[in-house]
């Protein structure tokens, strides 16, 4: 039965709740997770339908009671966000409200200004000529007038006199009177020829070569001043280091910064001269920096990659699809380089410090060279054509600092097909350098900061009329350090 109070209850202190809600039926709660929210069974007569709601922290959110005899299960228990997100129906439009009054009609607004006057028309054409009056009687002859003034036209001029005396000759003239054509070019002189020395003795290999550097001289003739110079012995060996280093640089080789010693290009023992000692190391170290300092790079096949309509567009450049593995075959020690097939983006990509990088040499194909053991083949590409068509290969790169692209250059090779109808399995076999392309496109804005080449091939045909292209299997792409002969 029912307890009646006779009055309200209060708690004792005025700032503490009488009861908690936990014991109040249809009270709000708080559970850790589900499994303590179905475990509210036991505490059923706690609970209300459709009135008790339980916030479960595990699931951050708050579930309602909406059916008592399930409170052990999900089937008991409602996510309130659905029952919200659900809404109520929308309801009725409401009546459209009346029309307001129509205001009264403002005062007329004052009179403006009177326009310019317009241009004024054009003159109406002439009426026609009335007819002419009749001739008026002769008048009366009249009086003769008074005899003119002399005329003051004068007569016509008289004969020429006789010539007078020749006058004395003028004074010399201070202005200089126009310069004459230039003559014609005088004959050739004679060749100049090498100074006669008074005396002549036989030299030989070790006379000079065990002589002080100013015991014997080359005789040079310089063409631009019409003269000869001479040099000795260690000008001319310091003269050949110079070309030799040069020439290394050039290759790829070496380069400048490690041909350099305190500014002094080719000075490669440190002694602050460029001479017979720099020229020998050279020599010396000249075959190890082509041979020991050999990595290259060889893949596979990659699919085929289709090129018909609507998937191709007219002209467009396509990548060629790309698969296969980095191999390094190198005598010696190969230098620190990272190779990576990339067959996601289609790219071959050759990582490491900015001056091995700067010095790296590029090759498709390798003509069947045998290097280090390995039989390389020239690249291949394979097409089928549907029609007459023209096929233009394109390799693109791209200069990188680390992840970021600093620039993009690239090198194509225009009609490398031209079928003039439809043929299949036509195939392009070539082997090509393009060290200079890349070396000479390198950015000029801090080039030491390129660290990353990526590598992309790709293909275009003119008309459209390809159905499928591809790099065959055994079609080789090759870096490295040095220059190699094919």
């Amino acid at each position: 039965m029912a307890i009646k109070k006779i009055a309200e209850y209060e708690h004792g202190n005025a700032n503490l709740a009488f009861v908690d809600s936990n014991f109040v039926r249809g009270g709000g709660r708080t559970v850790d997770n589900l499994t303590a929210l179905y475990e509210l069974t036991v505490k059923s007569d706690q609970l209300k339908e459709n009135v008790t709601i339980v916030y479960v922290t595990a699931e951050n959110a708050f579930y309602m009671l909406t059916d008592d005899t399930n409170i052990g299960n999900s089937n008991g228990w409602t996510d309130i966000s659905d029952i919200i997100s659900a809404g109520g129906a929308t309801g009725a439009t409401g009546a459209t409200g009346l029309t307001g009054l129509t205001g009264p009609t403002g005062v007329d607004g004052p009179q403006g200004p009177t326009g310019v006057d317009g241009p004024q028309g054009p003159t109406g054409p002439t009426g026609p000529t009335g007819p002419t009056g009749p001739t008026g009687p002769t008048g009366p002859t009249g009086p003769t007038g008074p005899t003119g003034a002399d005329s003051t036209v004068p007569g016509p001029v008289g004969s020429t006199g006789a010539t007078g005396e020749q006058g004395a000759t003028g004074a010399d003239s201070t202005v200089a009177g126009p310069v004459g054509p230039t003559g014609p070019t005088g004959p050739a002189g004679p060749t100049g020829v090498v100074p006669a020395y008074s005396t002549y003795a036989d030299v030989n290999v070790d006379t000079v070569g065990g002589a002080a550097d100013d015991k014997f001289y080359f005789s040079l003739y310089d063409v631009d001043n019409s003269s000869f110079k001479k040099i000795d012995t260690n000008e001319v060996a310091s003269y050949l280091a110079i070309k030799l280093a040069n020439e290394a640089v050039d290759q790829g080789l070496a380069t400048e910064a490690e041909l350099t010693t305190d500014g002094l290009f080719a000075d490669i023992n440190g002694d602050g001269a460029v001479g017979t000692n720099d020229l020998l190391l050279l020599l010396a170290a000249y075959g190890s920096l082509v041979n020991s300092n050999s990595t290259e790079l060889s893949f596979a096949s990659c699919p085929a990659i289709a090129l018909e309509t609507p998937s191709y567009s007219q002209g467009d450049y396509e990548n060629l699809e790309i698969s296969g593995t980095a191999a390094q075959v190198s005598s010696g020690t190969p230098p620190d380089f990272d190779f990576t097939v990339d067959a996601t983006n289609d790219e071959i990509d050759i990582t490491g410090s900015s001056d091995l990088i700067g010095s790296v040499t590029v090759y498709y194909g390798w003509n069947n060279n045998d290097l280090a053991g390995c039989k390389f083949d020239p690249l291949q590409i394979q097409a089928n054509f549907t029609a007459e068509d023209e096929l233009s290969l394109k390799i693109e790169w791209d200069y990188m600092d680390g992840s970021t692209v600093i620039a993009t250059s690239s090198h194509v090779i225009e009609n490398i097909m031209t079928p003039a109808n439809a043929l299949t399995n036509v195939l392009y076999n070539n082997s090509f350098s393009i060290t200079s392309f890349v070396k000479s496109n390198w950015p000029t804005t801090n080039p030491e900061n390129i660290d990353v080449l990526t590598f992309r091939f790709m293909v275009s045909a003119s008309q459209g009329h390809v159905s499928s292209v591809k790099i065959t299997d055994s079609s080789k792409f090759v870096f490295g350090v040095g220059s190699y002969a094919q």
